[in-house]
């Protein structure tokens, strides 16, 4: 063969085996040889084939020879990738791919004949069972052949063709075959070739793992083995049984998993469905965005394949002030203070009497805040919620402000009906309730007033009144600062008016209170008697006359009645 390539020169070592087979010249003495040479391009490829012609005039070459350098070709079938399909009386003869079987000169015999047939079909028939052939194949290659390639085979002794994987579980495959207990079945990783033996009659195969590929050779118990005929099972990867998340809160969860078999499972959550983070051993999600909903998808990692996804959801909380308290409270104003293990840095505060009315909403980047414009002694519900993308989880608490006493409670100008009361006030609260009532009395008379002093009118002569002074709280018992004083008498005790369209008023010169009076008309009759509890007699009811007033120990008084 001409190992040349197309366009180069002529050397040695272009031909092969040149010395084995050429026809160099030799000395000829005395005889004679005509030697020619053609170069011609028989195949077509564009490279030269040699053909030399020797003439030869003496022994032992006398007469005409030839001699053809033929070119080798990359395009000739390669008979090693011919493979057989053997089963129990036929073998089938797999040829290489784009090749036909005129493209080969292929034979067969028993292992033992020193024969061979012709093939004329990719089929063998009629073959004996569980028996040892051989068979040969070479390429035609141009002008000539390949060298031969052999294949060593034995029929099964059983029809493997119906042998075949009926099921395959998640640990577990099952095998048919006709007869199966003539069957040798082994199985092993894929690609491990670490072979284990089935059972004769087992037609399971148990304790494999989930989803994970395995190489399955079988061949008939026969006296003389065959080659093992081969397939490929994959078990099932399980779906996860749940999936479970607990310990929430604002940017972080935990997830667990629990399936019906041992083995490992790939985590994953997503804001979006679309876009997944792994989770790792840790089994916790970090950080997330508080208020947020989270999709999580887990499946069985196995050997070779996977499980479809389970899913489930959770919504992270909004993040929760914490520690909130109040401190430095005065009548007026107060001073909140919370902790935020968030960090948000962004509030919402807001405030309003408890007993309800007007909710006042601040926003403060701050972890406190001061309220001032606060009602004294009054209670307040304060609550506090980080900024939230979903609706903001508020932390309360209630307070009440100070509820103070006036101070330097004085009465001045006291008269017999009339007295001034003044007081001073660290804060000035206003309005302010001022109570007053004869001493022991219980009955109390109650007016308000914006300044620090109150004139207090119709009084009753010479009576000890108690006062006291203090600031309306709604939600405290306020506290007050009091006082006693005592109205002045007259000098003696007379009546005005007099004549009298109906009431006079006594004006005492000394406590008449309790004291027995009569009215007497100008005959002497009784017309009213009792007990004095004022000091205002209505005589609207009397007829116009002349009447006489008798009290306890004062000296009868002339009335006239209009």
């Amino acid at each position: 063969e001409n190992k040349g390539v197309a366009g180069e020169h002529f050397s040695n070592s272009f031909f092969e085996k040149s010395s084995e087979y050429g026809m160099p010249l030799v000395n000829a003495g005395s005889g004679t040889v005509d030697a020619q040479m053609a170069i011609n391009d028989l195949n077509g490829d564009g490279r030269p084939e040699v053909i030399n012609a020797y003439s030869y005039s003496f022994g032992p070459h006398d007469g005409y020879q030839m001699e053809i350098w033929q070119n080798s070709s990359a395009d000739c079938p390669d008979p090693s990738l011919i493979r057989l399909d053997v089963s129990n009386y036929t073998a089938t003869i797999v040829l290489p791919p784009n090749t036909t079987l005129d493209q080969f000169e292929i034979e067969y015999a028993p292992s033992d004949a020193d024969y061979w047939w012709q093939v004329s079909s990719t089929t063998l028939y009629y073959l004996s069972p569980g028996y040892p052939y051989k068979l040969r194949a070479r390429a035609k290659c141009f002008l000539g052949f390949t060298d031969y390639y052999y294949i060593e085979f034995t029929t099964d002794c059983v029809d493997v063709s119906s042998f075949s994987i009926s099921a395959v579980g998640v640990n577990d495959a099952s095998l048919t075959a006709y007869n199966l207990g003539s069957f040798e079945v082994q199985y092993s990783l894929a690609d491990n070739d670490q072979w284990e033996t089935v059972p004769q009659y087992s037609n399971q195969i148990v304790n494999l793992l989930p989803g994970t590929t395995y190489d399955l050779r079988f061949r008939g118990r026969c006296y003389t083995s065959a080659e093992f005929n081969y397939k490929q099972f994959t078990t099932l990867c399980p779906m996860l049984s749940l999936l479970n998340v607990t310990d929430i809160v604002y940017n972080k969860a935990t997830v667990s998993w629990t399936s019906n078999y041992t083995g490992n499972a790939r985590l994953e959550y997503s804001e979006d469905n679309a876009i997944w983070i792994l989770i790792d051993e840790t089994m916790t999600m970090f950080p997330l965005t508080p208020g947020k909903k989270y999709f999580v998808r887990g499946r069985m990692a196995c050997t070779n394949v996977d499980s479809d996804f389970i899913y489930t959801s959770f919504t992270t909380p909004c993040p929760k002030a914490s520690m909130l308290s109040i401190d430095t409270v005065t009548p007026f104003s107060a001073r909140v203070n919370w902790v935020d293990e968030s960090n948000t840095n962004s509030y919402t505060l807001t405030y309003s009497v408890t007993a309800g009315g007007k909710v006042t909403a601040v926003e403060t980047n701050s972890t406190s805040f001061n309220l001032d414009g606060l009602s004294p002694g009054t209670q307040y519900t304060v609550t506090v919620a980080p900024q939230c993308i979903s609706n903001k989880d508020f932390t309360s608490t209630t307070f009440s402000t100070v509820c103070y006493a006036p101070i330097n409670l004085s009465v001045n100008d006291i008269t017999y009906t009339t007295a001034e009361l003044s007081w001073s006030d660290n804060f000035s609260g206003l309005p302010y309730a001022v109570d007053y009532s004869i001493s022991g009395s219980n009955v109390w008379l109650t007016t308000e007033t914006q300044l620090t002093n109150l004139s207090l009118a119709k009084l009753r002569p010479g009576t000890e009144y108690e006062a006291r002074v203090h600031i309306n709280c709604p939600s405290e018992t306020a506290p007050y600062v009091s006082l006693r004083f005592e109205t002045k008498l007259y000098e003696e005790t007379v009546f005005a008016p007099n004549p009298t369209p109906g009431k006079i008023t006594i004006q005492p010169s000394k406590n008449l209170i309790g004291s027995q009076f009569s009215i007497y008309d100008n005959t002497g009759r009784t017309l009213a008697d009792g007990e004095l509890l004022d000091y205002t007699i209505d005589l609207s009811n009397f007829s116009p006359g002349t009447y006489i007033l008798k009290i306890d120990g004062e000296k009868p008084m002339k009335i006239i009645k209009q």
